[in-house]
């Protein structure tokens, strides 16, 4: 639940944690005052919302399409938390947590990732037919995942790295690299 947190996240999570226990005039801290003041740094404070019955049901299967493609697709992570409480921007969310320490991510993690960020998409026009302006995050998500696997990581049918802005001077726009590499390069750029 603290993966990526360092030693002064926790002691502000816990500090968090504690101003929560004392407003709700209790002598200790508990998971419950852990887990609403990680959902206040993560997320943002509860708005109170005054949503109609289905807008609520809309968000609760925008999320479940979430939390069914985690816990179905993300061999890698475990779904700890799904609510439809608003917080902050979000009208809902699903709070996965990973079930192994890991800094890197192989090409199958990162397509169960997209695929997790498209179900609430799926979910939405199953139910539905249309689609609901929740899914904007969702959708930049995936796209920044899926430019990121090809242009950066290299994960692309070819193979080949492809952002090549990186190569690029900022100060003069010229190419770092010489006039043989760049048609190449230029090449397998449009193949992508």
């Amino acid at each position: 639940m603290s993966y990526g947190y360092s030693p002064a996240d926790i002691s502000n999570l816990l500090r968090e944690a504690a101003l929560l226990a004392v407003r709700n005039k209790k002598d200790s801290v508990t998971m419950e005052e852990i887990s609403e003041a990680i959902d206040r740094i993560e997320m943002g404070l509860k708005r109170r919302a005054h949503r109609s019955q289905r807008s609520q049901e809309m968000v609760a299967y925008h999320e479940a399409g979430h939390a069914l493609a985690a816990y179905l697709l993300c061999p890698h992570l475990e779904v700890f938390k799904a609510t439809i409480a608003p917080r902050g921007w979000a009208g809902g969310f699903v709070k996965p947590i990973l079930k192994e320490e890991d800094v890197t991510g192989d090409k199958n993690q990162i397509l169960s990732e997209i695929k997790k960020s498209l179900a609430s998409y799926v979910a939405e026009k199953l139910k539905y037919g249309f689609t609901t302006s929740g899914v904007t995050g969702d959708f930049h998500s995936v796209l920044w995942r899926a430019f990121h696997m090809v242009y950066a990581y290299g994960m692309g049918k070819s193979g080949y790295l492809g952002n090549f802005t990186r190569m690029i001077n900022m100060w003069n726009g010229e190419y770092r690299m010489s006039d043989i590499t760049k048609p190449n390069l230029t090449k397998i750029y449009k193949t992508f």
